[in-house]
């Protein structure tokens, strides 16, 4: 049942063919998979950047592939599942892991009660870099994701800032906000 997992790991990690990181003095650095997390760790936004877009370019690139991959992965969990008379794919991945779904549901709920501090972060970035919303690179080390306590002064720094195309991506942040907390409100109403 491993044929596809294996698959998939020799595409990504040996078939990808990705592009060279061009240091700040012209020098090429080799990007791989071993590789991106230490360039995503870099102290130079540069070297950050090539590093994301090398990645995610060649993931885009094979979409369609690596969707069919993953398609046929989740089928292959599925009878795996009933084949072992588990109650569900979850059921089945949880024991194996000396879990439940119980911890499984209770995990992904406080994840996703703490997601709004990852969305400030976001969107202090935005405002405090001038940066578009594809901004993953832009951040070296996990110290970075901390979201801050805004200050009045820090508020009003901010939305000096903001000229209209940056009050139009600021509203459209926040209407997505909204209608993502109001899909998680019905969603996990109902299970509480």
């Amino acid at each position: 049942f491993s044929t596809v997992e294996n698959a998939y790991d020799i595409f990504t990690n040996t078939e990808f063919e990705f592009e060279d990181i061009i240091d700040d003095n012209g020098k090429k650095l080799k990007m791989g998979t071993a590789m991106f997390s230490k360039y995503l760790m870099d102290k130079n936004e540069n070297i950050r950047k090539q590093a994301f877009e090398s990645m995610y370019n060649l993931y885009k690139k094979h979409i369609n592939t690596i969707t069919e991959l993953y398609l046929s992965r989740v089928k292959q969990r599925v009878i795996s599942s009933k084949l072992r008379n588990y109650k569900s794919s979850l059921d089945s991945a949880t024991s194996n892991d000396d879990s439940n779904i119980q911890v499984y549901e209770t995990l992904l709920k406080e994840v996703n009660k703490n997601l709004y501090l990852n969305h400030e972060y976001l969107l202090c970035s935005v405002f405090d870099f001038n940066m578009d919303s594809s901004i993953w690179y832009r951040s070296n080390g996990i110290g970075n994701f901390i979201a801050k306590s805004l200050s009045l002064s820090e508020v009003i720094h901010y939305l000096k800032k903001l000229d209209d195309e940056d009050i139009a991506r600021y509203k459209l942040a926040i209407q997505s906000l909204e209608e993502e907390a109001k899909e998680y409100v019905m969603k996990y109403s109902k299970k509480l």
